[in-house]
């Protein structure tokens, strides 16, 4: 018996690992996001994260958006890219689960990381969970939905 407890016993960070190491090489970028998703603020969703996969030329960035769902099975794993600017950053700062669609908040800010920054604008895009599509972002301004 106690050789078959100290074989459970080792076996155990095996069996952890398989699932870390998948997780791990789920996108080949650098994690730039992540954020619980809730369903109506009670019940867990999945997890949403964001990779930032390269920057393509000087004025776009490649993003790969991925969700999971409770139990860390890959639900959406799509591609995007948006227009980057020499002295612009886009900061990710709000994932929400809304019916049949994820709405992701993003700060467009100036200035150095840590010191003295100021944002643009908020802008919001709505991921679509049926479609598994990107749609348009938009932003307000004086008012305005644009």
């Amino acid at each position: 018996m106690k050789h078959f407890f100290t074989l459970l016993v080792a076996f155990i960070p095996f069996l952890s690992s398989a699932q870390l190491q998948d997780l791990a090489k789920l996108s080949e970028g650098e994690m730039v996001y992540s954020q619980y998703i809730y369903d109506n603020d009670v019940k867990l969703f999945g997890y949403f994260l964001i990779y930032e996969l390269d920057q393509l030329d000087k004025a776009t960035t490649e993003y790969e958006y991925i969700l999971l769902d409770k139990n860390l099975n890959p639900v959406l794993n799509t591609r995007f890219t948006s227009k980057t600017h020499s002295k612009v950053r886009r900061k990710f700062v709000d994932a929400e689960y809304m019916g049949d669609n994820i709405s992701l908040t993003s700060r467009f800010i100036v200035g150095k990381y840590g010191t003295t920054e100021r944002t643009i604008f908020s802008s919001i895009q709505l991921i679509s969970l049926t479609k598994k599509a990107i749609k348009d972002e938009f932003y307000f301004e004086d008012n305005r939905l644009v």
